[in-house]
């Protein structure tokens, strides 16, 4: 079609001698062109295609990028792993150490305990830990304790019931050990008074031997820590002021008004007991002021302790 339409269009021009080679370089371009075209076309697209041997479907690329990220991904968490049990082992070896030092100073203290006999009174009495030798004496046992303690054994040789438990055994022993005593004359309670007047006897001497031996510091701090000390014998008293020994003196020979209630007789005692110290002679008071500052230095020569006395 194209070469038709060329030679419509340039019929003329072959007539001339000077156009004959115009006309047919137009024609040859007009009619080329487009075969070019489809070649150059042809050629860049086999260029492009690459072999089907060689040439990967996308599922395949996808599978590829799929399996590199989750390499990856592993490899990181392998790496915060091993940070995470590096950080591990770090405060492993700090706690470590820090019990090491702990133990250490601990072990200091303990030193420093044996060696400086004051060192574990710097915090309060209240934190003084008692060795065994500095515990008070038990105290003695009442005579119902002693026959107790003879009765439950024969009791216990008798068995237990069938059908019944230890705790229930126990109360229903204890009851019946109960009514024994209840029921026993005052002849039949002797030997056990006398069982705890030799305990008490036991005690007295313990407890005035451990008042004695005992640091004035470790009987506070039992008395602070609320652990049982028991009568202190009155020669083992810290020496009470005048006045305070006037009052045990007359406390009780000092008759209130019989209207006077309860709790006021104390009171009105008290009172009377204030003006006859005031109305007390000079002499007197002097006399006792001198005997207690006295008793003071005796109780600190037989204890050690200081006293201050009282003006």
């Amino acid at each position: 079609m194209l070469s038709r339409l060329a030679t419509r269009v340039f019929t003329r021009a072959y007539a001339s001698p000077l156009s004959f080679s115009a006309a047919g370089a137009a024609r040859t371009l007009i009619t080329t062109a487009p075969v070019a075209a489809r070649t150059r076309k042809a050629a860049t697209q086999d260029a492009s295609e690459e072999p089907a041997a060689t040439r990967k479907p996308a599922k395949a690329k996808s599978a590829e990028a799929t399996a590199e990220a989750k390499l990856k991904a592993k490899a990181k968490k392998e790496k915060e792993k091993e940070k995470l049990a590096a950080a591990k082992a770090k405060a492993a070896a700090a706690k470590k150490k820090a019990a090491e030092a702990a133990a250490k100073a601990k072990k200091a203290r303990e030193e420093a305990l044996k060696n400086d006999p004051n060192a574990r009174f710097r915090h309060g009495l209240k934190s003084v830990k008692l060795r065994a030798e500095e515990k008070p004496p038990k105290g003695p046992a009442g005579p119902y304790c002693h026959f107790l303690k003879d009765t439950i054994p024969k009791l216990r040789a008798e068995g237990l019931p069938e059908g019944k438990d230890y705790q229930t055994v126990f109360l229903e022993a204890s009851r019946k050990v109960a009514e024994l005593w209840k029921n026993m004359s005052e002849e039949e309670k002797k030997p056990y008074v006398a069982m705890h007047e030799a305990d008490r006897a036991r005690y007295d001497k313990e407890v005035e031997e451990w008042y004695r031996k005992t640091d004035p510091r470790i009987v506070k701090a039992c008395s602070v820590q609320k652990i049982r000390l028991g009568d202190k014998p009155a020669d083992l008293k810290r020496p009470s002021p005048p006045f305070s020994q006037f009052t045990k003196e007359l406390f009780h020979t000092i008759e209130a008004p019989a209207e006077a209630r309860a709790l006021e007789v104390g009171k009105y005692r008290m009172q009377r007991l204030g003006e006859m110290w005031r109305d007390m002679p000079e002499e007197e008071k002097a006399r006792r002021n001198a005997a207690y500052k006295q008793a003071c230095v005796d109780w600190q020569q037989r204890f050690g302790v200081q006293a201050q006395p009282e003006a």
